[in-house]
């Protein structure tokens, strides 16, 4: 049974609905990123391994998802505006929530998706050992900062 007879809605409907495959996948990016915002948001500023965890926590829920569609990203352009959004946010974050202005751009690769699919997808890292990677990458930044 597909999923437009489970929900008594055709896939057609769906996107006339949207006004087309674009803006359904808008829609749905926007919705996402509510849910995104509000979990990444929800540690406090500077509280490192609960930002670290807020993180990954969203790339278990996103990250292979988010994945497939950078992987689009060159032959599908409409997608280039919601991908250009999703990196500006994620530098928001990591600017707002580490407050370390002089680390940004190595925070971002530290605690971006690439880097979480690294180490989970690739090196076969469970959930837990993904976190404590990235933690202490992101730690190794910050307390070089200080020396």
């Amino acid at each position: 049974m597909s999923s437009g007879t489970r929900s008594g809605v055709s896939g057609q409907t769906v996107i006339n609905h949207f006004g087309g495959k674009e803006q359904l996948a808008a829609a749905a990016y926007d919705r996402q990123s509510e849910q995104i915002v509000t979990r990444r948001y929800a540690p406090q500023p500077g509280d490192v391994p609960a930002l670290v965890e807020a993180v990954v926590d969203d790339y278990e829920t996103t990250g292979d998802a988010v994945i497939r569609l950078l992987a689009l990203e060159e032959r599908v352009p409409s997608l280039r505006p919601l991908l250009a959004s999703g990196r500006e946010g994620h530098r928001e974050w990591v600017a707002t929530m580490f407050a370390a202005p002089e680390l940004v751009p190595e925070l971002v690769v530290a605690t971006d998706v690439y880097t979480w699919k690294l180490l989970r997808r690739d090196q076969g890292l469970s959930r837990d050992e993904t976190a404590a990677a990235i933690l202490r990458i992101v730690q190794a930044l910050l307390e070089r900062r200080t020396r």
